[in-house]
């Protein structure tokens, strides 16, 4: 049976500890006249790292994204075009040689390879006009291309420009998402901007096919049909747009899963802040 003085002594303890849940760890005691000191906080940020990470990668696929784009642009390989003439007799608009010529448009440049094996590039189209030969040689007339081709091969090229004007307004947007101070200002940027260079991406390609279409169509009239199909640019074009389209998709889920964390801090780094005591 315990003595009263140790009775009395257990109770004064229980005076100056503070009561606990059952089952929590007793708080190491304190040096007499100075505040207990809470842990410290975990290293978290205003903003979970995942979103940043998730951004980071949302910023590689458009790099490649635009550098399909860029490239595609300045590569004259997007339509190519391969016409052998008749031996003999020179009807059609022909030479009458028999020369294999091939052809490869590209939204800025036109290079031109005859036999033998000589490759000429120039800029296409040049002062308004559509000239699918080297002027220098006399050459077989029928590839030159009416007006209103030509004028949809110089449209194509403001499409290319606007691509790469969003593109480029969207990766500095994609850039200012991975940091939290910018990235309320930088969602809508990123949402529009990725948006239009997609539709541009789609408008490029569609204007691509019907333009190639009428080019061999007018190319037919001026003699024998030509065959045609399409470059490298034209594969890097469609490859972008793909990216964009995968960009958008994540885009949006992204959004719509973290739009909680996104844009506001998290709450848990308030919870756990250190407040100071009086």
């Amino acid at each position: 049976m315990a003595s009263p003085a140790r009775l009395a002594d257990g109770a004064a303890d229980s005076e100056r500890q503070p009561l606990l849940p059952a089952g929590s760890p007793r708080a190491p005691s304190s040096a007499a006249g100075s505040p207990s000191s809470s842990p410290p906080p975990p290293p978290l940020a205003g903003y979970p790292l995942s979103v940043s990470r998730t951004f980071s990668v949302l910023l590689v696929i458009f790099t490649l994204s635009m550098l399909c784009t860029s490239i595609a642009s300045y590569l004259p390989d997007l339509v190519r075009i391969t016409h052998r003439d008749r031996a003999g007799g020179g009807g059609g608009g022909g030479t009458g040689t028999g020369a294999r010529f091939s052809a490869t448009l590209g939204l800025r440049q036109l290079c031109i390879v005859e036999d033998p094996q000589t490759q000429l590039c120039r800029r296409f189209p040049e002062g308004g006009q559509c000239a699918l030969r080297d002027p220098a040689q006399p050459g077989w007339q029928g590839w030159d291309l009416p007006a209103d081709v030509c004028t949809r091969w110089l449209n194509l090229q403001y499409v290319q420009d606007a691509m790469l004007l969003f593109g480029g307004v969207a990766w500095l947007a994609y850039v200012g998402m991975i940091t939290a101070v910018s990235r309320l200002a930088s969602v809508g940027i990123v949402a529009w901007c990725t948006l239009l260079h997609a539709v541009c991406g789609i408008t490029l390609m569609v204007q691509v096919v019907r333009t190639k279409r009428d080019t061999l169509d007018a190319l037919r009239r001026g003699g024998l049909p030509p065959t045609t199909q399409y470059g490298y640019a034209f594969s890097l074009n469609l490859t972008a747009w793909m990216l964009d389209l995968s960009l958008l998709v994540a885009l949006a889920l992204t959004l719509l899963l973290r739009r909680r964390t996104l844009l506001t801090p998290s709450a848990s780094t308030i919870s756990l802040a250190p407040t100071p005591r009086d």
